[in-house]
């Protein structure tokens, strides 16, 4: 199958990728509004629409990205979208690179991951992870670890 598209949340002034989200929740699921009312179905995005996420003044907005993508020419989302009263937690990451193909496992190597805590869509807790924390991705097929300082091959070794 084709590594799917990634959904991104804006925090701090920067892009992370969302890799894993709680168990049996879907953020965007939260917000019925942000629903997409045309599906864009290709290959590498089997749900038809990726989602875009900020962390504004401690609020979670969200909204879908239909293709073409609404992004500035500078990465940043045209407008914050809708609060979403999301409840539970999730993990990004930024600072990484990912590779893929299809038919392979992809790797996302990062420098920097937090999790994050939402209550309602209020930022309750924002814990750093280091290399030393167990990561556990439960929402895809896809593979991550951590980036090393060092590391000059596409696996980290």
């Amino acid at each position: 199958m084709t590594v799917q598209s990634d959904d991104y949340m804006y925090l701090d002034g920067k892009k992370h990728t969302l890799i894993d989200v709680e168990k049996g929740k879907q953020i965007i699921d939260c917000e019925p509004s942000l629903k997409p009312k045309i599906w864009g179905l290709t290959s590498d995005c089997w749900r038809g629409y990726t989602a875009d996420y900020s962390v504004v003044d401690g609020i979670l907005f969200g909204k879908h990205r239909e293709y073409p993508e609404e992004i500035e020419e500078d990465g940043s989302l045209k407008s914050p979208g809708i609060m979403i009263p999301f409840t539970g937690s999730c993990i990004i990451a930024c600072g990484g690179d990912f590779w893929s193909s299809d038919f392979f496992e992809s790797y996302l190597h990062f420098d920097e991951a937090l999790e994050l805590y939402f209550e309602r869509g209020v930022l309750k807790e924002k814990l750093r992870l280091n290399s030393e924390t167990p990561l556990k991705y439960e929402y895809d097929s896809r593979t991550y670890k951590w980036r090393y300082r060092g590391d000059n091959d596409e696996y980290g070794e």
